[in-house]
């Protein structure tokens, strides 16, 4: 019998909003408070104090190391391997790891685990942990062993980007049974324009390491006759006079939600310049945009979250490489015509409707717990 029916594996800054009840969009909590109210649900959070690499743990570090070396995968083991974390995955029946970073962070102890067949259900919600390549040959090689060790120790992957989940369903066949997509979704009713909100201005938000900064220096300075306000924990230097800069990370609450909910509203357009990779880069910044009614513009990539319904039907702008001219050609279309880039009353309720995270935690229920 376990003492919890659900674990949840955050990374840093989830556990004192929950504790303090200071959440203002729920969508990066995955579900956690629609579960705690059906279900004994308990939370395990990232552990950066850097003491813990001091003594025996100094092993754990060393791990670590090791498999960063070897291998194109995150690993972050020191920060979630301790006694009291272990007892809780033990009394665990069901573990959502809300990312593949942390699932891969506790690796050995789930891979041992599946070898003892023990029972706890491990689910991993997946951005880009498949589209990892390496053009060495040994490297090559141990990617493709730990891949073969993380697919046999994981019960399913949840793949939040579309184009990341054909990708899989297509090289990883045999392990198809495995894979289950749910699209990401929002707090739509949090991410609501405010009313009479003159739009002006280009928006840029992120921190993610596929975001192409470099890209967006040399876009602000090619249109001097717009203005940009660029939020991101990243130190960029624009030197020139067409950029608001903003400090902002949400694990550490630089800007709050609410403040960035008015920025999306007065915000004419939301720009997503990102690196070709099969992350779904870009997917939050997107949705809380189009929640706002303010119409994005994109890098097309492999790893697109959404499938061509939802591009057709929310009127995504793509580009489909990060030239100054294209970007240039693709704002002025839209700028030049804004009306036909915004969605209609009927597109933006099917919108609120089906992006809300209401409707992602009745999804991930269901991979949970089954129909």
């Amino acid at each position: 019998m376990y003492k919890n029916q659900v674990l949840y594996i955050f990374g840093p800054g989830r556990k004192s909003k929950i504790d303090e009840n200071s959440v203002e969009a729920s969508e990066f909590f995955y579900g956690f408070n629609f579960f705690k109210k059906k279900y004994t649900t308990e939370i395990l959070e990232v552990n950066k104090d850097h003491s813990n690499k001091e003594g025996l743990r100094k092993f754990i570090h060393i791990y670590d190391r090791i498999i960063v070396k070897l291998t194109n995968f995150p690993s972050y083991s020191v920060e979630l391997i301790s006694k009291k974390n272990m007892k809780l995955l033990k009394s665990s029946e069901k573990i959502v790891y809300t990312s593949d970073a942390l699932f891969l962070s506790l690796l050995p102890v789930l891979f041992l685990n599946k070898v003892l067949k023990r029972r706890n259900e491990n689910f991993v919600i997946t951005m880009g942990l498949f589209g990892k390549q390496s053009t060495n040959f040994l490297k090559s090689i141990f990617n493709f062993i730990y891949q073969r060790i993380f697919l046999y120790s994981a019960d399913k992957f949840i793949f939040l980007g579309y184009g990341e989940y054909q990708f899989v369903k297509n090289n990883f066949s045999k392990y198809e049974s495995k894979f289950e997509y749910l699209p990401f979704c929002v707090d739509t009713k949090f991410w609501s324009m405010s009313k009479n909100e003159k739009k002006e201005g280009i928006l840029f938000v992120g921190n993610d390491g596929k975001r192409d900064y470099n890209f967006l220096i040399k876009l602000s300075q090619h249109l001097p006759e717009l203005n940009f306000t660029v939020i991101t924990n990243q130190e960029l230097n624009f030197n020139t006079s067409n950029v608001r800069y903003i400090k902002g990370n949400w694990s550490d609450q630089l800007i709050s939600d609410e403040s960035l909910r008015e920025i999306y509203s007065k915000s004419k357009l939301t720009i997503i310049p990102i690196k070709n990779s099969y992350q779904p880069s870009g997917q939050s910044v997107a949705l809380q945009s189009l929640s706002c009614n303010t119409p994005i513009l994109i890098t097309k990539t492999n790893g697109f979250f959404g499938d061509e319904d939802f591009i057709k039907e929310y009127k995504i702008n793509f580009v489909h490489s990060n030239l100054d001219t294209e970007w240039e050609n693709e704002l002025n279309k839209i700028l030049n015509d804004y009306q036909k880039a915004q969605l209609d009353s009927k597109s933006f309720d099917n919108f609120i409707d089906n992006f809300d995270v209401a409707k992602f935690n009745l999804g991930l229920e269901k991979i949970l717990f089954g129909s």
